[in-house]
């Protein structure tokens, strides 16, 4: 697979997942490394090895994450990072809600 100037990469490592929102139709590929992909509301959970690619069926919120060493994604327009949606920003939000309950 060659990997284009012009296509979004994603630099992906163990234990920091990224949150995708990703439209109809697109692909996902793994160029290096393995990642875990997660649709929220599919039971289904996909491995990306290199060379392998996912395509969506409908628009889709998704985790990825690397598995068992770091991982390079590319996608095509229509793939973009959630950067408001990080895991970091939703574990903030739910410490601050836990915080703000206890004191209220």
């Amino acid at each position: 697979m060659n990997a284009r100037a012009d296509i979004p990469a994603f630099e992906l490592h163990p234990r920091s997942p990224l949150r995708l929102r990703v439209s109809a139709g697109r692909h996902l590929s793994s160029v290096t490394g393995t990642a875990w992909v997660t649709i929220d509301g599919d039971l289904r959970d996909i491995i990306l090895e290199p060379g392998d690619s996912h395509e969506f069926d409908r628009l889709a919120h998704v985790m990825v994450q690397a598995m068992g060493g770091d991982a390079r994604l590319v996608a095509e327009d229509g793939v973009e990072v959630e950067r408001d949606r990080s895991m970091a920003a939703v574990w903030r939000a739910l410490v601050e809600r836990l915080r703000t309950a206890n004191l209220g």
